[in-house]
This record gives C-alpha cells, structure tokens and sequence, in this order.
C-alpha cells in the first residue's frame, strides 16, 4: 500500500471589493498559476501557499501583529502565512503602520513592494525583517476563516489549507497588481457572497471540506 502523504499545512486570502462595474456585485481576486509551476500549473487560484518556519517567527513578536488574541501557535501562523504568501504573489500587504488603526495605503503599499517584494521572493530577506524594518504590522484581525480545505488522500502533494477573507472593501482601496513571472493576475466578477463561494470551487483538484 502507498504511504500517505501527510498534508502541509497553508493558507489562502479571498480578496474581494466592490464592482466597479456593476451594482450589486463583488469581485474576487484570483490567479493563474504558471504552466511550469509543478503543483496544480494551469489553475485558477486565489493567492496563498505554505506555512514556514519564518512565519512561526513572527508570532513570537506580538510587537509584529495585531489581533489573534485567544489563538494557540498553530492558528496565528495559518494567519501569518496567508498575508505573507498574498504580497510574495500578489504585492497586496494587509497591514498598518504602527499605532495606527489604518490599512496601508496603495502610495506606501507599493513603496514597500517595490522595495522588498523581490528580495523576499528571492530569500534575500525574511517577511519579519520587511515589517520591523518598515515599522509594519499585520492586520491578523481582518482575517475572517472561510472554509477548511485537505487534499484528498493518495495525491503525491497534499495541504492542509485554511481559507480566509478580509472585509469587502470600496473598489478603489483594492489594489490589483501586475505581479512577477510566475503567476497571471486577474478579477473575476461574482455575485454577492454566493458567487464567491463557486469561485471557490473553479479550482482544479478537489480537497475535502471540514
């Protein structure tokens, strides 16, 4: 019998915001990943990825984050990774200056992508070394868990995925990207909070829901 794969524990951020277009309607955020990508290539995805060691980091420096209050290690870097993968991916930070209640703003936000983006993406630098440098910390608190995905049994990789999303946000506080080589970036139009959840679904592998 096959050995089974133990699932690695990751995290994804629905992006929504209001349509621009049409009333009544939001959009979702999602990505096509790389035809050379060997996990999933091809997919309509939503931007997200593994937990690591660094973002284990992070939680033992509360001075980094806010919100999580009551949460054991585990739980806050599910949340820690899901915000660090979105700006690898998508350039899209959720945080705020220190002392300050505010999300970043698009001027700031993409200040410190462009200074810090690649250099992370390479290993140049640690997400840890990008907030404290930048007097940053994570909005842990605008992270609202959606849904519970495991990869299904005898697949050669597996995740263990937690499915957050932040407040539904005016059209012009959502910052869409053009974002490096390996992903395409794009909007997709859903209805209301429905449509979201069968955006959900356009994903190419089939995990099992808790």
């Amino acid at each position: 019998m096959a050995e089974i794969v133990t699932p690695r524990p990751a995290s994804t951020i629905l992006l929504l915001r209001e349509s621009a277009a049409r009333r009544e309607e939001v959009e979702v955020f999602m990505m096509v990943r790389h035809y050379e990508i060997d996990f999933n290539s091809g997919a309509l995805v939503f931007p997200g990825g593994s937990v690591d060691e660094n973002d284990r980091e992070i939680i033992a420096r509360p001075e980094l984050y806010s919100g999580g209050e009551g949460l054991d290690a585990d739980a806050l870097s599910f949340r820690v990774a899901a915000i660090r993968e979105t700006f690898e991916e998508s350039g899209i930070l959720l945080a705020r200056p220190k002392r300050s209640s505010a999300l970043l703003d698009a001027a700031r936000a993409s200040q410190i992508e462009a200074a810090h983006r690649a250099a992370l993406c390479e290993g140049k630098t640690t997400f840890l070394n990008v907030l404290a440098d930048n007097g940053l910390w994570l909005a842990l608190d605008e992270l609202t868990p959606y849904a519970h995905w495991i990869t299904p049994e005898g697949m050669p990789k597996r995740f263990d995925t937690w499915f957050f999303w932040p407040p539904l946000r005016p059209t012009s506080s959502a910052r869409m990207t053009a974002g490096s080589p390996p992903t395409r970036f794009g909007c997709r139009r859903a209805r209301r909070w429905r449509a979201a959840r069968a955006a959900a679904s356009s994903c190419r592998f089939r995990p099992r829901a808790t």
